[in-house]
């Protein structure tokens, strides 16, 4: 706690004195001045948000701390590398500097490192959202929350309540996104924090423009905005224009988001953001791709892409082929984008492709460790038999029978995966189909429902039957507000209805009930001669693209792969 206060203490004097003490500690060889001011001018260029300097100053720090044996004051000054690091967008490398810190921590039982526990939890939490690790994640902060609860830190809560918000939206469960958000604003208010309002009211933001109300969304941002220019938080100036570039290209108002997401994209450059940069050039080219101009989206979807590989950033890297393949399909480079579709399902598959590696790492180490304690057996009962001429012997056929036998094992584990993934689509599809033919919009899932008010069930039963005997869903143009003017209510009313009893929003219904349409279509003799793309027209989608990403959110599986091994299933098994 010491090492806190000195760091709080320098931080209010001059660059210039920082400076002069550092060559003065050079001049005396006072290492242990010169460690301090280190960490202390590295917290002078975080603050500017210069953090390619900061991280150069922190890790010297960090080598001259441990050559002194000062552990507590390097974890500190390796939590601050991992912040820098996460504010680059390079999360990968922000993670050993955050696990390090934690470890050393954990060790200590002392009621006064709690902060740093939980800030450290907090860290880690954001940091492996950002690389899509999202059940990691959101162990990490629960385990924070729990940390700042017992030491009554409502601003942290707060924002912790903001993080979660943020990996449940990722996971586009919106309504405990917007709960949690719901939370973390009450807080804010409650702390008069205009730093944490601005977060918050940025994220409040994302939910109202997904539920389609892009008067308050705009209204969020710009309030944002407001804040985080007067407290000077470019980062956070960014993020705002970035969602509202987004906001208005919803709205089909593509010059003023070409203006928000160049904007965007100047911040971003100027403190070093690539995480940020990435996003919005990703965003500038899928505009591009709405305006028609398929070879300018090309080049910014690229130069978003290298910098997504580089910071390994999963959630942009699929975004971009997505993106990638939707241009060269606007081009009729046919080929190129099939590729790039198929890498993006790829990608988008990698959390299931990670963990089933994991598993099979777990399983060689094990082996390995067994084939060590075969080895060192066999070497004692050889050395007690002192059968020296058949101890090579013995031993080269020993370890060439485990080897053989580990080789052997993992090709039957590897084909045993790949039959068992196969029989798992296979089923997949046969489920799929199964839901198609008894799935209907009369027949909703509602045992979960909490709705007590007969005019919201009355207006449930109203919109069942209006989806059922209308399909009004299979217009392209179908909205919200034409839904309830339709059935004689408000888009609040309905939406809110929807939310409750389907436990999702508007688009996400529609959507469903598109794609359990196109399910129908596809087992149907009737549309044996239509395409895929004529099918998503036909159900109300207006781009390949999007139907493709539906279909496989919903059904698990692609299209293309749903129609190739329908005629395989049977309904018998």
């Amino acid at each position: 706690m010491r090492y806190l206060l000195s760091i709080f203490v320098l931080l209010s004097l001059p660059m210039s004195f920082v400076a002069q003490d550092t060559a003065s500690g050079v001049l005396f060889g006072d290492t242990a001045n010169l460690a301090d001011i280190e960490a202390n001018t590295g917290i002078q260029f975080y603050k500017k948000q210069s953090f390619d300097s900061a991280i150069a100053h922190f890790e010297k720090a960090v080598l001259l701390f441990h050559q002194q044996d000062e552990l507590e004051k390097s974890a500190y000054t390796k939590r601050f590398v991992g912040i820098c690091y996460s504010y680059k967008g390079q999360n990968n490398d922000a993670l050993p500097y955050f696990q390090e810190a934690l470890a050393y921590f954990q060790q200590l039982d002392e009621k006064e490192y709690l902060l740093e526990k939980a800030n450290l939890y907090g860290n880690l939490g954001m940091a492996y959202r950002s690389l899509s690790r999202y059940e990691v994640a959101v162990e990490n902060l629960i385990l924070a929350i729990r940390l700042f609860e017992k030491l009554n830190d409502e601003k942290n809560i707060a924002n912790t309540y903001n993080h979660l918000g943020n990996v449940y939206r990722d996971w586009n469960n919106l309504g405990k996104a917007e709960e949690y958000y719901q939370h973390a604003y009450q807080l804010s208010e409650k702390l008069a924090n205009e730093a944490l309002q601005a977060s918050t009211l940025n994220n409040l933001a994302i939910i109202y423009r997904e539920k389609k109300e892009f008067d308050n969304a705009i209204e969020c941002y710009q309030k944002s905005i407001l804040i985080k220019e007067k407290l000077g938080n470019k980062r956070g100036v960014a993020a705002s224009c970035l969602g509202l570039g987004i906001t208005y290209k919803t709205m089909e108002n593509y010059p003023l988001a070409l203006e928000y997401y160049q904007k965007t994209l100047e911040l971003n450059r100027q403190i070093g953001d690539k995480s940020g940069e990435g996003a919005a050039l990703s965003n500038i080219g899928l505009l591009y791709i709405k305006l028609n101009q398929a070879k300018l989206a090309l080049s910014y979807l690229f130069q978003s892409d290298e910098i997504a590989q580089d910071i390994n950033y999963q959630e942009l890297h699929k975004n971009n082929t997505l993106g990638i393949s939707e241009a060269y399909e606007w081009m009729k480079n046919y080929a190129k984008a099939l590729e790039y579709a198929q890498l993006h399902y790829q990608i988008q598959d990698s959390i299931f492709s990670i963990e089933k590696l994991k598993e099979m790492k777990e399983i060689e180490e094990k082996y390995e460790s067994e084939k060590k304690e075969q080895k060192i057996e066999l070497l004692a009962v050889e050395n007690e038999l002192k059968e020296a001429k058949n101890k090579a012997q013995e031993r080269t056929l020993r370890i060439l029978f485990v080897t053989l036998s580990l080789l052997i094992l993992s090709v039957i584990l590897i084909l045993t995966q790949y039959i068992h993934k196969n029989r798992a689509y296979k089923l997949l599809v046969k489920r799929s189909l199964e839901l198609s033919r008894a799935k209907s919009p009369d027949r909703a899932v509602r045992e979960n429902s909490t709705i007590s008010d007969e005019k919201i069930q009355e207006l449930i039963q109203n919109l069942e039957e209006y989806f059922k005997k209308e399909k009004a869903y299979l217009r392209p143009d179908f909205q919200l507000q034409d839904c309830a003017k339709d059935i004689n209510s408000n888009s609040k009313y309905v939406s809110l209805a929807i939310n409750e009893v389907y436990k999702a929003s508007f688009t996400c219904l529609v959507n469903e009930l598109r794609i359990l349409e196109a399910s129908t279509l596809f087992a149907s003799s009737d549309s044996k001669n239509m395409t895929i793309e004529a099918i998503a027209q036909q159900v109300g989608f207006n781009s390949k693209s999007a139907f493709n990403t539906a279909f496989k959110k919903y059904m698990g599986v692609t299209p293309s792969y749903y129609l190739k091994n329908l005629n395989q299933v049977t309904f018998n098994d």
